[in-house]
């Protein structure tokens, strides 16, 4: 029932850095504490971005579970992926973030996998190349292998 139970919106912005807060729109579903891992690695994400660019506009981000739900003021969106093996997703400027599924990967693969959304509506690029090593020149921790990202050890 506190907020001690669950993570609120308030605390997901107040990770982000005052220069990239105005430019995220944070959404979440009520979620555990035990997907903490999932909001640090947006931070970790949003920071890299962050480096590289120069806002123009506001991004939704959604934490939750498909089917994607966003309130709006004049009503909600709804998005149901097709593809089950989808981890996260954007549509235009609205990224949807699947934190149950994010939280079975390495905390490096979630914050590549989310890297990548942000990339692809930050820095409008389609291309999944592209966005691959765009990713892989923000977040050294992972490098891409065969198509999928992969955590770099550290010797």
């Amino acid at each position: 029932m506190g907020n001690t139970e669950v993570i609120a919106v308030a605390e997901i912005e107040q990770g982000l850095s005052e220069n990239i807060r105005p430019f995220l729109s944070i959404s979440a579903a009520p979620m555990a504490r035990e997907f903490r891992r999932v909001v640090e690695a947006f931070w970790l994400a949003a920071s890299k971005i962050e480096k590289v660019m120069w806002m123009r506009r506001q991004v939704h981000v959604v934490f939750a579970l498909p089917p994607f739900k966003l309130n709006l003021s004049n009503g909600t969106l709804t998005y149901t992926p097709h593809h089950n093996e989808l981890i996260n997703v954007h549509v235009e400027d609205i990224i949807f973030l699947n934190y149950e599924k994010m939280l079975t990967f390495k905390f490096q693969i979630q914050v590549a996998c989310i890297l990548e959304e942000l990339v692809h509506v930050l820095m409008n690029i389609s291309d999944e190349s592209l966005v691959s090593k765009i990713v892989e020149l923000l977040y050294d921790a992972v490098k891409v292998v065969d198509g999928k990202y992969s955590p770099v050890e550290n010797g």
